[in-house]
Protein backbone atom coordinates (compact mmCIF):
# COMPACT_ATOMS: atom_id res chain seq x y z
CA UNK A 1 0.00 0.00 0.00
CA UNK A 2 1.24 3.49 -0.88
CA UNK A 3 0.39 6.10 1.75
CA UNK A 4 -0.12 9.68 0.54
CA UNK A 5 -0.02 12.81 2.67
CA UNK A 6 -3.44 14.43 3.09
CA UNK A 7 -1.69 17.80 3.43
CA UNK A 8 -1.03 17.61 -0.31
CA UNK A 9 -4.75 17.50 -1.13
CA UNK A 10 -4.93 21.14 -2.26
CA UNK A 11 -1.65 21.32 -4.20
CA UNK A 12 -2.29 22.25 -7.82
CA UNK A 13 -0.18 21.96 -10.95
CA UNK A 14 0.66 24.81 -13.32
CA UNK A 15 -2.73 24.44 -15.04
CA UNK A 16 -4.75 24.51 -11.82
CA UNK A 17 -5.49 20.78 -11.55
CA UNK A 18 -5.43 19.15 -8.13
CA UNK A 19 -2.29 17.05 -8.18
CA UNK A 20 -3.24 14.39 -5.65
CA UNK A 21 -6.68 13.63 -7.13
CA UNK A 22 -5.29 13.01 -10.60
CA UNK A 23 -2.33 11.02 -9.27
CA UNK A 24 -4.45 8.76 -7.07
CA UNK A 25 -6.85 8.04 -9.93
CA UNK A 26 -3.97 6.85 -12.10
CA UNK A 27 -2.50 4.63 -9.37
CA UNK A 28 -5.84 3.13 -8.34
CA UNK A 29 -6.59 2.31 -11.99
CA UNK A 30 -3.40 0.23 -11.99
CA UNK A 31 -4.64 -1.81 -9.04
CA UNK A 32 -2.15 -0.49 -6.49
CA UNK A 33 -3.70 -0.07 -3.01
CA UNK A 34 -3.51 3.44 -1.58
CA UNK A 35 -4.30 5.25 1.65
CA UNK A 36 -4.34 8.91 2.71
CA UNK A 37 -2.96 10.00 6.08
CA UNK A 38 -1.35 13.15 7.48
CA UNK A 39 2.43 12.78 7.25
CA UNK A 40 5.13 14.70 9.12
CA UNK A 41 7.81 13.84 6.55
CA UNK A 42 7.45 13.44 2.81
CA UNK A 43 4.42 13.30 0.51
CA UNK A 44 4.17 9.53 0.02
CA UNK A 45 5.77 6.34 1.31
CA UNK A 46 5.52 2.56 1.43
CA UNK A 47 7.44 -0.46 2.72
CA UNK A 48 9.51 -2.61 0.37
CA UNK A 49 11.19 -5.98 0.82
CA UNK A 50 14.76 -6.05 2.04
CA UNK A 51 17.39 -8.75 1.75
CA UNK A 52 15.58 -10.76 4.41
CA UNK A 53 12.45 -10.93 2.22
CA UNK A 54 10.46 -8.99 4.80
CA UNK A 55 8.78 -5.61 4.38
CA UNK A 56 11.58 -3.80 6.16
CA UNK A 57 12.74 -1.04 3.77
CA UNK A 58 10.94 2.32 3.94
CA UNK A 59 10.82 4.29 0.69
CA UNK A 60 9.66 7.90 0.97
CA UNK A 61 8.99 10.58 -1.63
CA UNK A 62 8.91 14.37 -1.57
CA UNK A 63 7.19 15.86 -4.64
CA UNK A 64 8.11 19.28 -6.04
CA UNK A 65 6.41 20.68 -9.15
CA UNK A 66 8.99 22.67 -11.09
CA UNK A 67 9.19 25.57 -11.33
CA UNK A 68 6.27 27.04 -9.31
CA UNK A 69 6.08 24.75 -6.28
CA UNK A 70 9.87 24.33 -6.14
CA UNK A 71 10.54 28.07 -6.00
CA UNK A 72 7.70 28.64 -3.52
CA UNK A 73 9.40 26.16 -1.18
CA UNK A 74 12.70 27.99 -1.69
CA UNK A 75 11.16 31.35 -0.85
CA UNK A 76 9.40 30.27 2.35
CA UNK A 77 12.23 27.94 3.37
CA UNK A 78 10.18 24.71 3.43
CA UNK A 79 12.70 22.83 1.35
CA UNK A 80 15.38 23.61 3.94
CA UNK A 81 13.43 21.68 6.56
CA UNK A 82 11.84 19.01 4.33
CA UNK A 83 15.02 17.59 2.79
CA UNK A 84 16.95 17.23 6.08
CA UNK A 85 13.96 15.42 7.62
CA UNK A 86 13.84 13.02 4.67
CA UNK A 87 17.39 11.84 5.38
CA UNK A 88 17.35 12.06 9.17
CA UNK A 89 17.72 8.93 11.29
CA UNK A 90 14.76 9.89 13.46
CA UNK A 91 12.16 11.02 10.91
CA UNK A 92 13.48 9.93 7.53
CA UNK A 93 13.34 6.92 5.24
CA UNK A 94 15.76 4.18 4.29
CA UNK A 95 15.44 5.36 0.70
CA UNK A 96 14.46 9.06 0.56
CA UNK A 97 13.59 10.35 -2.92
CA UNK A 98 13.01 13.91 -4.10
CA UNK A 99 10.87 13.85 -7.25
CA UNK A 100 10.97 16.96 -9.47
CA UNK A 101 7.88 17.17 -11.67
CA UNK A 102 7.56 19.28 -14.80
CA UNK A 103 9.98 21.46 -16.72
CA UNK A 104 13.74 21.05 -16.75
CA UNK A 105 15.99 23.63 -15.14
CA UNK A 106 16.67 26.64 -17.35
CA UNK A 107 19.77 28.68 -16.56
CA UNK A 108 20.71 32.19 -17.61
CA UNK A 109 24.38 31.50 -18.27
CA UNK A 110 25.20 35.22 -18.31
CA UNK A 111 24.43 35.71 -14.61
CA UNK A 112 24.15 32.09 -13.43
CA UNK A 113 20.54 32.43 -12.24
CA UNK A 114 17.94 29.70 -12.65
CA UNK A 115 14.81 30.85 -14.45
CA UNK A 116 11.23 30.56 -13.20
CA UNK A 117 7.84 31.11 -14.81
CA UNK A 118 5.85 34.26 -14.10
CA UNK A 119 2.79 35.12 -16.16
CA UNK A 120 3.71 32.30 -18.56
CA UNK A 121 7.14 33.82 -19.22
CA UNK A 122 10.55 32.58 -18.14
CA UNK A 123 12.34 35.18 -16.00
CA UNK A 124 15.36 35.12 -13.72
CA UNK A 125 14.71 33.78 -10.22
CA UNK A 126 16.61 35.12 -7.18
CA UNK A 127 18.60 31.87 -6.97
CA UNK A 128 21.80 30.88 -8.72
CA UNK A 129 22.15 27.44 -10.24
CA UNK A 130 25.16 26.84 -8.00
CA UNK A 131 23.11 27.56 -4.87
CA UNK A 132 20.28 25.21 -5.88
CA UNK A 133 22.74 22.57 -7.06
CA UNK A 134 24.53 22.77 -3.71
CA UNK A 135 21.28 22.09 -1.82
CA UNK A 136 20.53 19.08 -4.03
CA UNK A 137 24.13 17.85 -3.66
CA UNK A 138 23.78 18.03 0.13
CA UNK A 139 20.64 15.92 -0.12
CA UNK A 140 22.47 13.32 -2.21
CA UNK A 141 25.51 13.33 0.08
CA UNK A 142 23.25 12.68 3.08
CA UNK A 143 21.77 9.62 1.33
CA UNK A 144 18.94 11.11 -0.73
CA UNK A 145 18.05 10.34 -4.34
CA UNK A 146 16.60 12.63 -6.98
CA UNK A 147 14.27 11.62 -9.81
CA UNK A 148 12.91 13.78 -12.64
CA UNK A 149 9.51 13.18 -14.27
CA UNK A 150 7.78 15.31 -16.91
CA UNK A 151 4.14 15.21 -15.77
CA UNK A 152 1.65 13.45 -13.50
CA UNK A 153 1.23 10.49 -15.86
CA UNK A 154 4.99 10.00 -15.80
CA UNK A 155 4.97 10.31 -11.99
CA UNK A 156 2.15 7.77 -11.64
CA UNK A 157 3.99 5.32 -13.91
CA UNK A 158 7.20 5.79 -11.93
CA UNK A 159 5.49 5.21 -8.55
CA UNK A 160 3.58 2.16 -9.81
CA UNK A 161 6.72 0.59 -11.26
CA UNK A 162 8.83 1.34 -8.18
CA UNK A 163 6.16 -0.02 -5.85
CA UNK A 164 5.81 -3.23 -7.87
CA UNK A 165 9.58 -3.71 -7.86
CA UNK A 166 9.96 -3.26 -4.11
CA UNK A 167 6.95 -5.46 -3.30
CA UNK A 168 8.13 -8.47 -5.28
CA UNK A 169 8.26 -11.64 -3.16
CA UNK A 170 11.69 -12.54 -4.50
CA UNK A 171 14.41 -10.80 -6.47
CA UNK A 172 16.97 -12.24 -8.82
CA UNK A 173 20.42 -12.88 -7.26
CA UNK A 174 21.84 -9.88 -9.10
CA UNK A 175 19.65 -7.46 -7.14
CA UNK A 176 21.54 -6.00 -4.21
CA UNK A 177 19.21 -4.24 -1.80
CA UNK A 178 21.04 -1.58 0.16
CA UNK A 179 19.48 0.87 2.54
CA UNK A 180 20.35 4.56 2.53
CA UNK A 181 24.06 5.22 2.72
CA UNK A 182 25.01 8.64 4.03
CA UNK A 183 28.39 9.94 2.93
CA UNK A 184 27.96 12.91 5.24
CA UNK A 185 25.36 13.91 7.80
CA UNK A 186 23.25 16.87 6.63
CA UNK A 187 23.84 18.67 9.94
CA UNK A 188 27.60 18.62 9.31
CA UNK A 189 27.16 20.38 5.98
CA UNK A 190 27.06 23.86 7.52
CA UNK A 191 23.57 25.12 8.42
CA UNK A 192 21.27 25.07 5.37
CA UNK A 193 18.53 27.16 6.99
CA UNK A 194 21.06 29.80 8.11
CA UNK A 195 22.53 29.84 4.60
CA UNK A 196 19.05 30.37 3.17
CA UNK A 197 18.40 33.26 5.60
CA UNK A 198 21.79 34.80 4.83
CA UNK A 199 21.16 34.85 1.10
CA UNK A 200 17.50 35.87 1.02
CA UNK A 201 18.16 39.51 0.12
CA UNK A 202 21.27 39.24 -2.05
CA UNK A 203 19.61 39.53 -5.44
CA UNK A 204 17.38 42.45 -4.44
CA UNK A 205 20.21 44.48 -2.93
CA UNK A 206 23.31 43.15 -4.67
CA UNK A 207 25.37 39.98 -4.46
CA UNK A 208 27.39 41.06 -1.44
CA UNK A 209 24.62 42.73 0.51
CA UNK A 210 22.99 39.82 2.35
CA UNK A 211 22.25 40.18 6.05
CA UNK A 212 25.47 38.40 7.11
CA UNK A 213 26.21 35.10 8.81
CA UNK A 214 25.72 36.30 12.41
CA UNK A 215 22.28 37.77 11.68
CA UNK A 216 21.35 34.67 9.69
CA UNK A 217 22.25 32.43 12.63
CA UNK A 218 20.24 34.72 14.93
CA UNK A 219 17.23 34.36 12.58
CA UNK A 220 17.68 30.58 12.67
CA UNK A 221 17.53 30.66 16.47
CA UNK A 222 14.48 32.95 16.50
CA UNK A 223 12.65 31.32 13.59
CA UNK A 224 13.54 27.62 13.17
CA UNK A 225 10.28 27.36 11.20
CA UNK A 226 10.52 29.69 8.15
CA UNK A 227 6.71 30.07 8.04
CA UNK A 228 6.88 32.01 11.31
CA UNK A 229 9.44 34.35 9.76
CA UNK A 230 7.03 35.03 6.90
CA UNK A 231 4.42 36.48 9.27
CA UNK A 232 6.80 38.30 11.64
CA UNK A 233 6.44 42.12 11.59
CA UNK A 234 9.43 44.43 11.18
CA UNK A 235 9.12 45.51 14.82
CA UNK A 236 9.81 41.95 15.99
CA UNK A 237 12.64 41.36 13.52
CA UNK A 238 14.58 44.47 14.46
CA UNK A 239 14.63 43.50 18.16
CA UNK A 240 16.24 40.05 17.63
CA UNK A 241 19.44 39.67 19.63
CA UNK A 242 22.63 39.27 17.57
CA UNK A 243 25.54 38.64 19.94
CA UNK A 244 24.31 41.28 22.36
CA UNK A 245 23.25 43.76 19.67
CA UNK A 246 19.90 44.28 17.98
CA UNK A 247 19.14 43.01 14.48
CA UNK A 248 18.36 46.59 13.56
CA UNK A 249 15.65 48.32 11.49
CA UNK A 250 17.64 48.45 8.23
CA UNK A 251 18.25 44.71 8.07
CA UNK A 252 14.76 43.97 9.39
CA UNK A 253 13.21 45.95 6.52
CA UNK A 254 15.59 44.28 4.06
CA UNK A 255 14.39 40.82 5.15
CA UNK A 256 10.72 41.85 5.25
CA UNK A 257 10.80 43.47 1.79
CA UNK A 258 12.39 40.41 0.25
CA UNK A 259 9.88 38.00 1.78
CA UNK A 260 6.87 40.10 0.78
CA UNK A 261 7.91 41.84 -2.43
CA UNK A 262 5.93 39.39 -4.59
CA UNK A 263 2.91 39.29 -2.32
CA UNK A 264 1.63 42.86 -2.50
CA UNK A 265 2.07 43.66 1.20
CA UNK A 266 3.52 46.67 2.93
CA UNK A 267 5.74 46.79 5.99
CA UNK A 268 2.69 46.95 8.22
CA UNK A 269 1.52 43.64 6.78
CA UNK A 270 -1.43 45.24 4.99
CA UNK A 271 -2.20 44.53 1.35
CA UNK A 272 -1.19 47.38 -0.93
CA UNK A 273 -1.89 48.07 -4.56
CA UNK A 274 0.72 46.68 -6.94
CA UNK A 275 0.98 48.63 -10.18
CA UNK A 276 2.17 46.87 -13.33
Amino acid sequence: MIVFDTNEANKRDYWGNKVLDKLLDRIEDAGVPIDEQPMDTGDAWYLGRGEDGKLSVSIGYEFKIFPNDFFASMRDGRIMTQLPRMVSEEYGFDIPVLVLIGDDFQVNFTNGLVKEKKKQKWVDSPYSFHYISSILSRFRAAGGRIEKVHDLDHLASYLISSYQFWRKDTHSPEVFVRKRHSFMDWRQLDNPLAEFYERISERKHGKNSGIGIKRALALTEAFPNPMNLMIAPVEILQEIDVDGRKFGPVNARKVYRFLHEDHGTGEDGKVVEVRT
